[in-house]
């Protein structure tokens, strides 16, 4: 009899030690910890994708909301400032990233049509973490390739420089007074149309370069 109270007594010692004191602490630090992660709050970054799809011209759009927290989020995408109808986007699902935070993305189709009509497409974004929405805008009007313009530029320049060596090497033959230096003068003349050559060939190797560069 005396020793099943012995053995009842150290199980109650040994419940109230563990279970109640030390099970306790380990779950309030759990709590602690639990609420902190709970009360933060990571912003969002936004991308606007864009990617070829068939071989019609058309593109797909894809706005990308990654890195937030906590996981709700409202991501909108519009054309010309107005959102798109439900039924053309394609919608994903919030996501986890390794981090503990989270993505979320959605795609549009644009059509070639779509593209020569040059709309504006905003991915708008509106979280906790954030104090006012962001936009970021995609033009869907192609811009203007600065390598092909600094292209033509040189090739217009080398093209100009030959016309106008040309007109001056005309100029010379016609306002030439005959005589024994005339085979100089000639020679003066190809040396004229080589250095305009060598103009042409240089402005070539220059667009060369910035074609290797793009």
């Amino acid at each position: 009899m005396w020793n099943n109270l012995w053995l009842i007594e150290a199980k109650k010692g040994i419940f109230d030690q563990i279970y109640k004191t030390t099970c306790i602490q380990i779950l309030k630090s759990y709590l602690h910890h639990g609420r902190g992660i709970l009360g933060q709050r990571v912003s969002p970054r936004i991308r606007v994708l864009r990617k070829q799809v068939g071989g019609a011209g058309g593109v797909e759009v894809t706005c990308l909301a990654t890195g937030f927290y906590p996981r709700h989020i409202e991501l909108t995408l519009k054309r010309d400032n107005q959102p798109v109808p439900e039924q053309e986007l394609i919608r994903g699902d919030i996501l986890p990233n390794g981090d503990g935070t989270y993505q979320l993305r959605m795609s549009l189709s644009v059509s070639a049509e779509e593209l020569r009509e040059g709309h504006r497409y905003t991915c708008s974004v509106r979280h906790v973490s954030m104090d006012n929405k962001l936009d970021i805008a995609w033009d869907s009007q192609p811009k203007p390739d600065i390598a092909l313009i600094s292209a033509a530029s040189v090739t217009a320049l080398a093209t100009v420089l030959l016309i106008l060596t040309g007109i001056f090497v005309l100029k010379k033959r016609k306002s030439k007074v005959p005589g024994c230096s005339r085979s100089g003068k000639i020679e003066e003349e190809v040396e004229r149309m080589h250095a305009a050559e060598g103009v042409v060939k240089d402005a070539e190797e220059l667009l060369e370069m910035e074609r290797q560069e793009d």
